[in-house]
């Protein structure tokens, strides 16, 4: 059987946003409806907006915001320091490793999602 790229992304993206226990939970809770998990607060674009296309262009979250202005007045009143940055990059590729139970040197930093897809992609034979 053969699969093209964009049917893979499809079912699996389908696949990955079923879950009966979260239908069932949010039904059981109207409140909860149209913030199921809870972070609608975090964006304060969608309360105006629905974003269908988030791989390509998403909200910003808050608490991004808010590291990205400590980053640049930091950049801004003194100089970068190389160590320091690549700490922190150890320091993400650490948590998350703990998170989905690899290992840090099993990480890899990418610059967007479809760098991501494309990785993916290319190394199960995709076309």
């Amino acid at each position: 059987m053969s699969i093209r790229r964009r049917s893979f992304l499809v079912a699996a993206a389908t696949a990955a946003a079923i879950d009966p226990a979260s239908v069932l939970d949010a039904q059981s809770k109207p409140n909860q409806g149209r913030d199921p998990l809870g972070v609608r607060d975090d964006f304060p674009i969608v309360s105006g907006h629905i974003f269908l296309n988030s791989a390509y262009i998403a909200p910003t979250p808050k608490a991004v915001v808010a590291a990205s202005r400590a980053y640049l007045d930091g950049q801004s009143a003194r100089p970068m320091q190389l160590g320091a940055l690549m700490a922190t990059n150890d320091d993400v590729r650490a948590r998350f490793a703990r998170i989905v139970n690899a290992a840090p040197d099993e990480i890899g930093l990418l610059y967007s999602t479809g760098e991501g897809e494309s990785v993916i992609a290319n190394g199960i034979g995709l076309s």
